[in-house]
């Protein structure tokens, strides 16, 4: 798993718009079904089918730890 370095932050009144990517590592392509959260917090969601997320974090932080979890297997 990786994150796309085109991740993109918005900041409105009393919180921030976290957009990203999650790409597969193998071959760099979106992953649907990827839980991101923020660690501490009851704040996730889940990517869409091109492995695209959006998370509300609220400005009263002044950092976050996001984590992100998939699970797969080999058939």
């Amino acid at each position: 798993l990786t994150a796309s370095n085109r991740n993109r932050y918005f900041a409105t009144r009393g919180s921030t718009l976290l957009r990203g990517k999650i790409l597969s590592s193998d071959d760099n392509q979106g992953l649907p079904g990827v839980s991101v959260y923020i660690k501490g917090t009851t704040i996730s969601t889940i990517t869409d089918v091109n492995g695209n997320y959006s998370i509300n974090l609220p400005t009263n932080n002044d950092y976050y730890t996001m984590v992100v979890s998939y699970v797969g297997f080999i058939s």
